[in-house]
């Protein structure tokens, strides 16, 4: 018999290979599988959400995966029983239950008698909690799961074992013998506001991964299996599991997708990638424009987040002209700068300013206006009622810098005065009709500075930018230093201060102008997630990312929303789990991250530090590292997780270290072209979820199709490009 032993804190998981019948006979863990054969079944509530539907089908995809055996599906009241399992313990006091968004599913009369005395016919994998599946009920009771479960998010991964007379049913009397079929509960707390069960569906993937060794740290081409790890064994049997997390540490985990200018097709074949990835990895809300969300509800991609429980924060830029539109839109027809030109922003020539893009002006409105205020307020009001699944709704200025309204309401007050007290009425308006609705206001650049006097609702979310006017943070203090104790904490704690709820916008694939060169600053989130979760006005962070294009600067993006749920995991943790992805090579992976993580020290900006690594990095250390990786891994699949993350640090060293030798240059452009025709999913569809730019002079042929480039162009400009490829770029 040949075992993989994966230790865990509480529970200790074998995956076997091979074993005798007689193994079997003497061994007391669950098998879940044998010989590729499935030997456990999955048990879901008897009506599931589409949360707990997903996760059981997950479970149930990568269960076969990693043995070939498709474990069956059913309800909970397909396996009630006859059974002499005692009541569950009601010795635990109930708590109160705040409102939730999923029926709790109560058993009719004879079922309650039927589900207090019933046991398990076969080994069971339970999805849900005892509020929704009355098998795990049957092993826990709802007082005593909540007390240690409350949420949100909190998760429970538990094994419960059940001794009956395997010919009798359970009636010891007749002296035969007793057999043991065991249960794991894959739970999450289900009764707080928005929690869509995203605490059952993180259950499963904590199970997938710290017990059963898989790994999910990113993705690719599709179908080309990139960015995860699944062992491939026959057999699984699990021991004793008791992992327990209560609630997540901070609430706020977002991806904000910014989609650049709109350029890029909200239909991009690598978004439902993009959004698998995130719920694995902990995101729970997604930020974006109005106008690529409602693309997303046509599309499937709303759908996609909705069963894995995802938010969404809708506005972004957009958000002034979706609410209050100068020239009308889908939602609100009539033109508001024609027949209400006194809503927007006075400027000092005496004209309303007419904007026409979310891309520059900043604030547009006029802000003490009260009658644009009711107009602003009821059009939100207006489309939540459209949009129910919708909880934060952003109301942001433009992008860029402005002038301050000149209005005689407005002047006497400062820009950023007039903004917080625009978006502190139309909270006011809505909250009235939307109680539970929150409103994301932004704090950047020239509205940054927290002004005095004012006081905020309760609904409001501060978006603080890590982008003041003075410009973007340092990045890179081991301990958390870049951030906590500077100016734009400070500065967070004085709208928290007005009566805000404060999230921070980060920036951790860099601005845009960086061009997603990697700046490696994971080491500094722990140190910063711990300090905020115990500081107790901080919920989380939202970090920008340049749609789907991860790879660049992958590990920063993994780290954030796992150590921020959970913040407890060292870069370190974080490291072993992401690792997996490159096999027999993750040493010298780990080691290649490590090196690079302590160049970053706060030296540098966000928009600067990917240059200063790419300048101040052992170039030859580097490469040998991602050498050895490559040399000691075989396997192709995974080899090409390590030459994506070779290709993320190449395209910062070749934009970056240009020289002044033209051979050397003509190589270096041939080379960035390569990347870009072949790898590039920012300017091209699909791509491999990496973003390479490529300057004018590299690009001599610059023909696109909505934002995309066109195939007979690329089709020429790998005739013309001289570079051949080597081993790097073969991927298989």
């Amino acid at each position: 018999m040949v075992e993989c032993k994966i230790t865990a804190i509480w529970a200790t998981v074998f995956i076997i290979f091979a074993f005798t019948d007689s193994s079997l006979a003497k061994d007391s863990s669950i098998f879940i599988t044998i010989n590729s054969k499935p030997n456990a079944v999955i048990v879901t509530p008897s009506k599931p959400t589409l949360r707990e539907e997903f996760a059981a089908k997950e479970l149930q995809k990568y269960i076969k995966k990693i043995s070939g055996a498709t474990l069956p599906i059913k309800k909970d009241l397909e396996l009630l029983s006859k059974s002499i399992l005692p009541k569950p313990n009601s010795s635990w006091s109930q708590l109160s239950s705040p409102k939730t968004h999923c029926p709790k599913l109560n058993p009719s009369k004879s079922d309650k008698s039927l589900s207090n005395n019933s046991i398990f016919l076969e080994n069971s994998i339970l999805i849900g909690g005892p509020e929704r599946n009355l098998k795990t009920a049957e092993l826990i009771s709802e007082q005593n799961f909540d007390e240690l479960i409350p949420g949100p998010e909190g998760i429970m991964i538990k094994s419960f074992s059940n001794r009956f007379n395997s010919k009798t049913n359970g009636n010891k009397a007749d002296g035969n013998k007793t057999d043991s079929n065991k249960a794991v509960v894959l739970a999450g707390s289900s009764k707080n506001p928005y929690e869509y069960e995203r605490g059952t569906i993180y259950a499963v993937y904590e199970f997938l991964e710290k017990y059963l060794g898989c790994s999910f740290a990113s993705y690719g081409l599709p179908d080309m299996e990139i960015g995860e790890y699944v062992p491939k064994v026959p057999s699984i049997r699990v021991g004793e599991i008791s992992y327990l997390k209560n609630r997540a540490d901070n609430l706020y985990r977002t991806a904000i997708l910014q989609y650049y200018n709109t350029s890029i097709s909200p239909n991009h074949g690598l978004n439902s990638q993009f959004i698998d990835w995130a719920a694995k990895n902990r995101y729970n809300r997604i930020l974006t424009m109005e106008s690529i969300y409602t693309a997303f509800k046509h599309n499937g991609m709303f759908a996609e987040a909705q069963k894995r429980g995802i938010l969404f924060t809708v506005g972004h830029h957009e958000s002034s002209r979706l609410f209050l539109p100068p020239d009308g839109n889908s939602y609100f027809k009539e033109k508001y700068y024609e027949t209400h030109p006194e809503y927007y922003r006075l400027q000092k020539d005496g004209t309303r300013l007419h904007n026409k893009t979310p891309w520059r002006d900043s604030w547009i409105l006029c802000s003490r206006n009260q009658n644009g205020i009711n107009q602003f307020a009821d059009n939100v009001k207006s489309w939540l009622a459209l949009n129910p699944y919708i909880d934060v709704v952003c109301i942001w200025s433009n992008d860029l810098k402005g002038s301050q309204c000149v209005d005689e309401l407005c002047r006497p007050y400062s820009k950023v005065e007039n903004y917080a007290y625009f978006v502190n009425e139309v909270a006011k308006r809505v909250n009235k009709v939307y109680p539970d609705v929150k409103i994301d206001m932004l704090a950047y650049s020239d509205i940054f500075n927290c002004p005095e006097g004012v006081k905020l609702q309760p609904s409001i979310i501060i978006d603080e930018s890590t982008w003041s006017n003075k410009g973007l943070r340092k990045i890179g203090k081991k301990d958390g230093s870049s951030l906590i104790g500077t100016t734009y904490e400070i500065n967070a704690k004085k709208w928290h201060n007005l009566g805000a709820t404060v999230v921070f916008y980060e920036y951790f694939m860099g601005n845009f102008n960086a061009k997603q060169k990697y700046l490696p600053m994971a080491d500094e989130m722990q140190p910063i997630f711990s300090y905020f979760k115990n500081s107790g006005y901080y919920q989380g962070s939202g970090t920008q990312i340049e749609v789907f294009n991860i790879w660049n600067c992958l590990f920063n993006f993994y780290t954030h929303a796992r150590t921020s749920y959970d913040t407890t995991l060292s870069m370190n943790d974080n490291l072993d789990r992401f690792c997996k992805i490159f096999g027999a090579g993750s040493y010298f992976i780990k080691s290649y991250i490590e090196y690079v993580e302590s160049i970053i020290d706060g030296q540098v900006r966000y928009n600067e530090a990917g240059t200063y690594l790419a300048v101040n990095a052992d170039k030859a250390k580097v490469y040998d590292l991602f050498e050895k990786a490559y040399i000691a891994e075989k396997d192709e699949k995974l080899r090409n997780n390590i030459r994506l993350m070779r290709m993320a640090f190449r395209y910062s060293d070749l934009s970056t270290n240009i020289g002044s030798d033209n051979k050397l240059k003509e190589l270096r452009d041939g080379e960035l072209r390569y990347m870009y025709d072949n790898f590039d999913s920012y300017s091209h569809n699909l791509g491999y979820g990496i973003y390479i730019a490529i300057t004018k002079t590299v690009d001599s042929a610059t023909e696109s199709i909505n934002g995309y480039r066109d195939k007979s162009v690329d089709s020429e400009r790998r005739d013309i490009n001289s570079y051949k490829p080597d081993k790097w770029y073969e991927f298989r």
